[in-house]
Order: structure tokens, then sequence, then C-alpha cells
């Protein structure tokens, strides 16, 4: 990788490709040794620069995320190595009317490109949640989504971004809701932002050598078809095989029964499926019992 040019920090803005490097050798001694770009020559890495803040009794603080995706912040009056911009997003394929279904969030999106990573969260107090995390088109930055009072989403395109404000229009104009609904920027983005964050939690319990499970809660009373609030997955002990399943309806209606319109569903791999309703469940239907 080549340097472009240099820049201090007093000089980045949101959007700047930077090459850094965490190789003592290359390291300065006024940062005792952690990430410092001026001495980069080459074997560096690319981030880009999310923002910048003013920290009491420091200088500067820039908050950068690498092109691996970890976030990172740097500080100090060292000179920038400009990295070379992203490599060119890959080529949309033929339009045509299929969707890509996400799986975690039942979001009818035209392309499964989009992701949200790095999320960040802090409590509010009160019920609300604050958030921000980083928007990738495939594997390139393109800014930032956040929500910075508990109530609404937006959206932080950085300069020169691969998807800026008007893609996302354009994508949000042909995205659909489970139930084939037209959506606004606002459910899209949250619905990125929850879809990664299932899928870390589904990730983690997996590790932990157990079955995903989540509750879904009418967001109306039973009957009225404004949809669920998703849960977070939990953690189930029996395998996710359907010859299981009524085995582990009757160890979650043991532990927690069903109000009424409520769901659980299991993670079979590759999606969601709703579990019978212990009515439907008899005790010697399957093998096994739950563990």
């Amino acid at each position: 990788m080549t340097a472009q040019g240099r820049k201090t920090t007093t000089g980045l803005v949101r959007g700047d490709r930077i090459l850094i490097t965490d190789d003592p050798a290359k390291a300065s001694r006024r940062t005792g040794g952690d990430w410092h770009p001026s001495r980069v020559k080459i074997g560096a890495t690319a981030a880009t620069v999310l923002d910048k803040q003013a920290v009491a009794g420091r200088r500067t603080r820039y908050n950068i995320v690498t092109d691996a995706g970890t976030v990172l912040d740097l500080s100090g009056g060292q000179t920038f190595l400009l990295a070379p911009p992203a490599s060119p997003p890959r080529p949309d394929g033929p339009t045509s009317d299929a969707t890509t279904v996400l799986p975690h969030t039942g979001l009818r999106a035209p392309h499964g490109r989009l992701s949200a990573r790095n999320l960040r969260q802090r409590d509010l107090g009160g019920s609300r949640v604050a958030f921000d995390a980083v928007l990738y088109l495939d594997d390139q930055v393109s800014g930032q989504i956040v929500n910075a009072y508990g109530t609404e989403t937006w959206f932080e395109p950085v300069s020169a971004s691969p998807f800026g404000a008007a893609d996302l229009v354009a994508f949000v104009a042909l995205c659909r809701d489970e139930d084939g609904v037209a959506v606004t920027a606002e459910t899209v983005l949250d619905a990125l932002v929850d879809e990664q964050e299932a899928a870390n939690t589904v990730g983690r319990v997996l590790e932990a050598g157990r079955t995903p499970i989540r509750l879904l809660t009418p967001i109306q009373p039973a009957g009225h078809g404004h949809g669920h609030v998703k849960g977070l997955p939990f953690g189930a002990g029996a395998p996710a095989r359907r010859g299981w399943w009524g085995a582990i309806v009757r160890a979650l209606h043991h532990k927690r029964p069903l109000n009424d319109g409520e769901i659980y569903q299991i993670w079979t791999g590759q999606a969601w499926e709703s579990l019978p309703a212990i009515d439907d469940v008899t005790s010697g239907e399957h093998e096994g019992g739950a563990r």
C-alpha cells in the first residue's frame, strides 16, 4: 500500500483515508508505541475517519474504523499519511423483482450488501438507549448510523462515500416490511442495526453450545395485525432438530408461559421458525426430553 501525501491531525476531516500501524518499530515514543502514522511506509492498515471530538485535557481525538472493521481513536499532533481510496464497490447485478430477506428482522431489501457493524450503545435512562454503528457497503465504510437521544435514527455518510444519502433514499424506496408495506429510512437503518445485534447474539449462543430461541411479542393486542417485537435470542439446552421441539416447548412453557399473541421461535441455522403451541405438544410425541 502506498501513501498519497500527508495531512496533520488538525487537517483531517470525516471520510479521510489514512494509514496507521501498531508495529512498535514504527511507532512514536510520544504515544507509547500506539498507532502512530507518520513513520508508516508499507504494510500499514488503512482506516477511515468517522468523526473528531474535542476532549478536555487532550488534543483532538479522532474516531476511526479500520478496513478490518476495528474502531479506534487517535489523538495528538501527528502527521497522517493518506491512504489510497477504497476499492470500488462490486457492480450491481441486473435489476429484477428478487429481494433479499434479512433473516433476523424480516426486512425485504433489494440486496444484502449493506451491514451495520461496530455497534455501540449507551443507556440514557427511562428505557431510552442511544447508539451508533458503522454502515458498510460490502467491506467499505459508508458512514455512521446514529441515534444520539434514544429517539430518531439517521445516517451520516463519510465524504466520498460509496453509499451516500441519495443511495439510501433509492435503497429505502425498494425496501418492504414483512407484510410488504413500504418503510421509512429510519426503519431501514434500525433494521440493519437490529440485524447485526441479533446475528452477534445468535453467534454467542451457538458458541456456548446452545440453540438460539427468541420471543415475539405483539406490538398491539393480539389479532390487530401490527406485527411483533422480536426479542434478542437466548439459549436452549436441546438440539434444534424438529424431533426436540416438543421438549423445548414444554421447558419454555414451564419457565414462562406465553401471553396472548406471543410466539417462541427457534433458529434452524438459516431462518427462524415458529415453535408449536404448548396445547399442540403431547408428552410422548418426540424423542428424548428437555435437557
